[in-house]
């Protein structure tokens, strides 16, 4: 037990700790890989796939998400002023993203497992052992994260701050030099700009600054209010989605190609084609 160590140690191991919830998710084994469907879209909200393929020719540009689709990791999400979107992540995880909001999907990975005809909005746990990272670059996004296995890891970066995730709701603002974490319900291990691990407990916010350790306060009803009808609408917005649609994307998206003009595949597979007699030409919807 830590009480037979001295205060200043019993201070260093529980940092060590907090600093261990977030070291970066590694693949597993079966390298299995989960992906996000975009359940709804409002106003301008683009999907830029970055090509796994160091070695492309073709420059990846921004595109229309196209609602129902599945998307890969490696992909960048932004919304526009006054645009929203509600995804979908394959290990039941529940994310709104408000507007003005860039977030990269840097690593998506997910044990297989059997489809169902459950709502995946239903679900309380985690459908199979899953390793997700995310990077909020600017905006805000809230999570309802299902609870995670003992295999499982959840990690979000912005560019000052981190946050170790085990099962929550919440909601998660950033910017070049801030981030704020604010939890409705459960806990989460917030990093803060001075690699300092802070737990955040239902009702509870933090924020962190340059220079500025996390300091953590009450959430006030209205804010509380605002990260639940976040939630609600994601809810909402997955509603008609069952476990088979999951277990589909889980088990391999080969290859996506949306007849932009391209013959790229844009999952980021590097499954690309090559154009024989035909002449591309725009979405003319």
């Amino acid at each position: 037990p830590l009480t037979g160590f001295s205060q200043a140690d019993q201070d260093y191991v529980k940092q060590a700790y907090g600093r261990s919830l977030f070291a970066e998710p590694q693949p597993f084994d079966d390298e299995g890989r989960g992906g996000v469907i975009v359940a709804s879209a409002k106003g301008r909200v683009e999907v830029l796939v970055l090509p796994r393929d160091s070695y492309s020719e073709v420059k990846p540009k921004a595109r229309a998400v196209i609602v129902g689709e599945s998307i890969t990791s490696g992909a960048i999400l932004t919304t526009g002023s006054g645009a929203t979107t509600d995804l979908l992540l394959t290990n039941g995880t529940l994310a709104h993203l408000g507007e003005n909001t860039k977030l990269f999907l840097s690593a998506l990975y997910q044990k297989s497992f059997k489809g169902s005809d459950q709502k995946a909005s239903e679900l309380t746990q985690e459908v199979s052992p899953s390793r997700t990272a995310l990077k909020l670059e600017e905006g805000d996004l809230v999570l309802e994260v299902r609870k995670l296995s003992k295999e499982s890891s959840f990690l979000i970066s912005t560019k000052i701050a981190q946050a170790g995730i085990r099962g929550t709701q919440f909601k998660l603002k950033a910017s070049a030099d801030s981030a704020e974490l604010s939890v409705l319900e459960g806990r989460v291990d917030f990093l803060d700009a001075e690699q300092m691990a802070t737990l955040v407990k239902t009702a509870k916010k933090a924020g962190t600054r340059k220079g500025v350790p996390a300091k953590v306060e009450g959430m006030s009803a209205s804010e509380q209010a605002e990260v639940k009808q976040a939630v609600e609408r994601a809810k909402g917005a997955s509603a008609s989605i069952d476990l088979n649609r999951l277990a589909n994307v889980v088990d391999g998206l080969v290859a996506w190609y949306p007849f932009d003009g391209s013959a790229e595949d844009m999952s980021g597979n590097g499954n690309n084609g090559t154009v024989y007699g035909a002449i591309l030409g725009t979405d003319r919807y």
